[in-house]
């Protein structure tokens, strides 16, 4: 009978696969917010939204946006507002701990509400410190990019005064290149004309 030390070495590969197995990849808690999202999501196009993102979600990290081909999807892709972070923090923001983001893309619903283009441009360069809307769109988009978590909201519109753009309802949800760091956030946006909703979920 052979003895443990005429055994041969395990490969490294399985090594490994015994690790794996008995430290199971935890899931990410994404698919757990998707779940409790789901039955408060009003509008039928971002609960589509969502479950797409679910369904290229990779099981224990951050799905990439090359993964996510909105461009496949134009239905979706015109309400969905597109960011990324921008290297270093605002001067001005000194001391509050958040981002700036630049706006990557925006779909035809997106710049319907507003009276000016989007893309490309930094959001701290279309408001002013004292424009509590879009301090609050980056403040909810730095808290995705840190916590890698999907945010929602439904509620009266922050970013415009369109009475046609009174109410809007979205998800933010992170992308990672390498599954870890947030390098885009993509939200879907959906406006509605209604006031009577309660503010914020």
């Amino acid at each position: 009978m052979q003895n443990a030390l005429s055994q041969p070495d395990r490969t490294s590969a399985d090594r490994l696969s015994t690790i794996r197995m008995d430290k199971p990849a935890r899931q990410h808690p994404n698919f757990g917010e998707i779940a409790r999202l789901q039955p408060a999501i009003r509008a039928p196009e971002l609960a589509e939204f969502l479950r797409h993102y679910a369904s290229i979600h990779p099981y224990d990290r951050l799905p990439a946006l090359a993964d996510f081909k909105l461009a496949a999807r134009p239905y979706l892709q015109r309400f969905c507002l597109t960011i990324a972070p921008e290297a270093g923090f605002m001067p001005q923001h000194a001391g509050e701990g958040r981002l700036s983001f630049r706006i990557i893309g925006a779909g035809s619903e997106i710049t319907r509400a507003f009276p000016f283009p989007l893309a490309n441009r930094l959001v701290d360069d279309i408001t002013t410190q004292d424009d509590p809307g879009f301090r609050y769109a980056a403040s909810i988009a730095t808290d995705v990019m840190k916590r890698r978590q999907i945010a929602h909201y439904r509620g009266p519109a922050r970013l415009t005064d369109s009475e046609a753009f009174a109410v809007v309802e979205y998800c933010s949800c992170p992308f990672a290149a390498d599954g870890h760091t947030v390098d885009h956030i993509v939200a879907a946006m959906i406006y509605q004309e209604s006031p009577d909703i309660p503010d914020g979920i």
